[in-house]
């Protein structure tokens, strides 16, 4: 067990599960069924998964393939399913405010009321929502946005093209694991002399392992936070990572050449022990090998020789 669940952190897995076995192929549509049938992805009774429900449209006048399609799928995905062990994936206070399919693209603009759902259902319902209106046959994959500005993820980045193959594995089974977490992160001071420790809760995928997100959460640096700055970033956003492994309580952390650059007005020590301390706030990590490239036989900024395994230091944090 990890030490941010010793300080409470929320951990839900949410295993988003699909009932046939499919073969995908970029947004490929579903297996052959009647025409004006179609599987309208709905929310699991435990709220940490998605199933799919058939349905029969029948106002689709026999526009199974354009707009008729997918306003009468979203107006689906908003009513009560018919199993009623099943809820929709949709709250009803959201609405479709407008909706469009260009070259394939199909993009839909939800009411502000969209970004009131917690993170796990909004992961699932952007599932179902994927998985549902990539049947349409003019349907290649699916942009996401919320009065008009794109939608962005737990950790504000915009979430993009989506298609069902972002969701579930080649053969359909839908081994897509999500689990949330908190981590304590450590970034730099206003003056970048010093570690702030910083909890970022966040949502991942489970085949990522933990000590590969802090590593990624490093690089990519504390978010703006309206209420009280997080940090200062401590390792260039252009900074590669070549892989993470742990073993025998030792993290070894292979970095591109680009964690050389410079980048931020912070120490060497700052940058170094940004890494080192929020690795070992792991339980099974108590010290940190760095290389570049593969290689531990040089100084980082002149300075710290990566020929040693570091371990915590907490005289560097404020």
């Amino acid at each position: 067990m990890s030490k941010q669940r010793l300080i409470g952190q929320l951990h839900i897995m949410m295993i988003l599960l699909i009932a046939s076995a499919l073969l995908f192929t970029g947004c490929t549509k579903e297996a052959e069924k009647e025409e004006g049938t179609f599987n309208v992805y709905r929310l699991g009774s435990e709220g940490m998964s998605i199933v799919p429900e058939e349905v029969e449209l029948s106002g689709l006048e026999g526009d199974t393939t354009g707009d008729l399609a997918v306003k009468d799928l979203l107006d689906e995905l908003q009513e009560a399913p018919q199993d009623k062990a099943l809820k929709s994936v949709l709250p009803g206070s959201v609405t479709v405010k407008d909706f469009h399919i260009l070259d394939g693209q199909l993009v839909v603009n939800f009411s502000v009321e969209y970004l009131n759902m917690d993170k796990v259902r909004e992961v699932l319902c952007r599932a179902a929502l994927v998985r549902t209106l990539c049947q349409v046959e003019t349907v290649d994959n699916v942009l996401l946005m919320v009065e008009g500005e794109p939608l962005t993820d737990a950790d504000g980045n915009a979430v993009g093209h989506l298609t069902p193959d972002m969701f579930f594995d080649n053969a359909g089974n839908a081994l897509s694991t999500y689990e949330r977490t908190n981590l304590t992160l450590y970034f730099a001071n206003e003056t970048g002399d010093r570690l702030k420790p910083t909890i970022v809760e966040c949502v991942y995928n489970s085949n990522i392992s933990m000590d590969r997100l802090v590593v990624e959460k490093i690089i990519e640096g504390p978010k703006d936070d309206a209420e009280h700055k997080q940090g200062y970033p401590t390792v260039s956003k252009d900074t590669v990572i070549n892989s993470v492994t742990t073993r025998d309580g030792v993290c070894y952390v292979n970095l591109g050449s680009g964690f050389l650059a410079h980048e931020y007005n912070v120490t060497p020590q700052v940058t170094i022990y940004s890494l080192v301390d929020s690795l070992t706030e792991l339980a099974d990590v108590n010290k940190v090998q760095i290389s570049i490239e593969g290689s531990t036989e040089m100084d980082y900024m002149e300075t710290i020789p990566l020929s040693q395994n570091f371990e915590r230091n907490l005289e560097v944090v404020e």
